[in-house]
C-alpha cells in the first residue's frame, strides 16, 4: 500500500493517490506518513545483494521498487592512486557517480520519484531542470512508460536537450529563472517531479559519500 503524506508542521495528512499534493495547505513540504526504520544493527556488508543497487535497502524506503535501471553502488576510487596524484590526505576516495545510467547521481531521486508515480498510477510527470535532473527523470519516465514534460531554461545546452529528447520526453524551453516556470507555479501537484517531492529525498540516505552504495 502506498504511504500517505503528512505535514510535520501542522499535522495534516493526505491520502496517497494520483491527485496527492506536493505541499501542505499551510505551505510546508510534505513527508511520508510511514517511514520504515531499521529495528536492529546495520547489516553486514557481505550480506547485502549489491546487484539490487540502492533498492537493496528497499525495506527502509517508503516507496516500492517499480522503476529501476540498476542504479546505486557506484564505485569508490582511491584519491591518491597514481604517482602524480595530488595529496588528498589519508583515507580519501572519490565516488564515481557518473557511472549511473543517466550519467549523474540524480538517478537516485529519479528511481524513487518514478517508482512512486507508477505506484500511484500517474500518467505524466512534470520536471523543471537545467540539465541532469531532467535527463534522469526523462530516462526513468521512459522506463516506466510515463509521459514527461521537462521545463528547461531557454539557453539550455543542446547536449542536455538531446539527453531528454532521445528517451521520448518533451523539453519545454522557458525564458527566465526556474522559479518562474509553469512547473513550479501552477502544474497539478500530483504530476510534479520536483525536489520537494518526499520520494526525491529518500534514496539520498543510501548514497552518502562515506559508504559504497
Amino acid at each position: 500500500m502506498p504511504s500517505n503524506l503528512s505535514c510535520l508542521d501542522c499535522g495534516r495528512t493526505y491520502d496517497a493517490g494520483p491527485d496527492e499534493p506536493w505541499r501542505c495547505e499551510c505551505g510546508h513540504p510534505l513527508e511520508f506518513a510511514d517511514r520504515p526504520l531499521p529495528d536492529g544493527p546495520a547489516p553486514d556488508f557481505a550480506e547485502i545483494d549489491t546487484r539490487a543497487g540502492l533498492w537493496a535497502f528497499e525495506e527502509f524506503l517508503p516507496v516500492s521498487r517499480r522503476v529501476t535501471l540498476g542504479e546505486g553502488f557506484t564505485p569508490l576510487q582511491d584519491a591518491s592512486s597514481g604517482p602524480n596524484s595530488p595529496d588528498w590526505g589519508e583515507n580519501t576516495q572519490f565516488k564515481l557517480e557518473y557511472v549511473f545510467p543517466s550519467g549523474s547521481f540524480k538517478d537516485r531521486g529519479a528511481t524513487a520519484t518514478l517508482s512512486r508515480a507508477a505506484e500511484l498510477g500517474v500518467e505524466k510527470v512534470v520536471e523543471d531542470s537545467s540539465g541532469n535532473a531532467g535527463a534522469a527523470i526523462a530516462q526513468y519516465a521512459a522506463r516506466a512508460g510515463i509521459e514527461a514534460d521537462v521545463y528547461v531554461p531557454a539557453d539550455a545546452k543542446q547536449s542536455k536537450l538531446a539527453a531528454i529528447e532521445r528517451v521520448g520526453a518533451n523539453p519545454v524551453k522557458v525564458e527566465g529563472s526556474q522559479a518562474g516556470t509553469p512547473a513550479t507555479r501552477g502544474t497539478r501537484p500530483s504530476s510534479l517531479a520536483r525536489p520537494l517531492s518526499p520520494s526525491r529525498s529518500q534514496p539520498s540516505a543510501t548514497g552518502r559519500s562515506r559508504t559504497p552504495w
